[in-house]
């Protein structure tokens, strides 16, 4: 399952996302331009140390410089598939719609992509409507990630 995360605002810090990470068991990718940063911690030498080298991968091709069919591709066939890994698409932006991992990477292509949005869990697909219609998101709170996730699998083994 791939989800999304922006950490600009105030109310993620890198052991908040260890935490994600560690709860969920994802990896990291790393969707950002350059991966220094001037806010503290964010750096990708810092993320690594926080969050743990095996967890951190930096996929440069996902970013907002253009997002590359290539890398859609290895982001399908790693992260998006039944009994596959999960993964969070990190950015600096906080508000997925503001940024690109909505508009060119989840909201066509993977619109049951997760936005971790304000401590709360949040569809690109209930996104999309929101930025295009108005209408409320349904959204699920942070708390519930590890549920969720264990609702996903569950469900997903049913289907298959």
């Amino acid at each position: 399952m791939i989800f999304t995360i922006g950490y600009d605002g105030k109310g993620i810090t890198p052991a908040n996302l260890a935490s994600i990470l560690e709860q969920i068991n994802a990896t990291l990718v790393d969707v950002r331009a350059k991966s220094v940063s001037g806010t503290k911690g964010w750096g990708s030498e810092q993320l690594k140390a926080a969050i743990g080298d095996a967890r951190y991968v930096s996929c440069k091709e996902l970013g907002r410089d253009g997002v590359t069919p290539t890398s859609l591709a290895w982001l399908k066939k790693r992260f998006y598939h039944l009994g596959g890994p999960h993964c969070v698409l990190l950015g600096k932006e906080e508000n997925p719609g503001a940024w690109h991992r909505h508009h060119t990477i989840c909201a066509d292509r993977f619109p049951d992509a997760m936005h971790i949005y304000k401590s709360r869990l949040i569809s690109a697909e209930a996104w999309d409507s929101f930025v295009k219609r108005g209408e409320e998101p349904e959204s699920f709170p942070i708390s519930e990630l590890p549920l969720f996730i264990e609702h996903c699998e569950n469900f997903e083994e049913v289907e298959a």
